[in-house]
């Protein structure tokens, strides 16, 4: 599954010629710097982080290289024009495009409120991906929500105008606490459910408030 700008289960500016590394063996770190070298001296690892809505200190170990992998390359990509399968594994090309500059990603740069179980908080976070709307929120899972790409830690936007179609990740509340669910079509208003089919469905209709439908979700690559 992705989850991008949409929910599924599944620049330089003027032209710039496409790069290839089909013969070239490099490591994540390696090709992060080669990426982050494309905008110069701007592309810090401050700004990648405010960019990708990461950690600095999670940029920092990625090129490093005391890890190997993250569960945020498709942002990191996204915010360094790059192609995020030539990002985790060398393969394709680098670019498939324009490169933005970095003063036009800044500006585009639009914070989401976060919220919790009781209701809005007074802390906001930057949307790294897509143009969020003023209908979208930012919830932090407290704990593993029982679907495998929503795991404690996780940052989750979701839109709290659209409606879910059949194993659309949402974020609903059921009693105190707030989590994603995979939803299913049926009944009066549809149903909640788990990666786990020995849990038995939630039925919406009696149980829970859905929220919203899951856009992208940030996971937390230290759990």
């Amino acid at each position: 599954m992705s989850i991008i700008n949409s929910n599924s289960h599944e620049h330089l500016t003027g032209y710039t010629p496409s790069y290839k590394f089909t013969d070239m063996k490099t490591t994540l770190s390696e090709r992060l710097k080669i990426a982050m070298d494309l905008h110069g001296k701007k592309m810090s690892q401050g700004t990648l982080a405010k960019l990708s809505g990461i950690s600095q200190p999670t940029v920092n170990r990625l090129l490093t290289g005391k890890v190997n992998g993250s569960g945020y390359l498709i942002q990191i990509a996204h915010a360094l024009d790059v192609d995020a399968e030539w990002l985790a594994t060398g393969k394709g090309e680098m670019l498939k495009g324009e490169v933005t500059p970095i003063s036009e990603k800044l500006e585009s740069l639009k914070a989401v409120s976060v919220w919790d179980k009781n209701g809005k908080t007074e802390e906001s976070v930057i949307c790294p991906i897509g143009k969020p709307k003023n209908s979208w929120r930012a919830y932090v899972l407290e704990k593993n929500s029982g679907c495998r790409d929503a795991t404690a830690g996780s940052l989750i936007f979701v839109d709290t105008d659209s409606s879910p179609g059949t194993k659309d990740y949402v974020v609903a509340q059921v009693g105190k606490d707030v989590s994603v669910y995979s939803y299913l079509s049926g009944g009066a208003k549809g149903y909640l459910a788990v990666d786990d089919e020995r849990i038995p469905l939630l039925d919406l209709s009696s149980t829970g408030e859905l929220i919203g439908v899951v856009q992208f979700i940030l996971r937390d690559m230290r759990r």
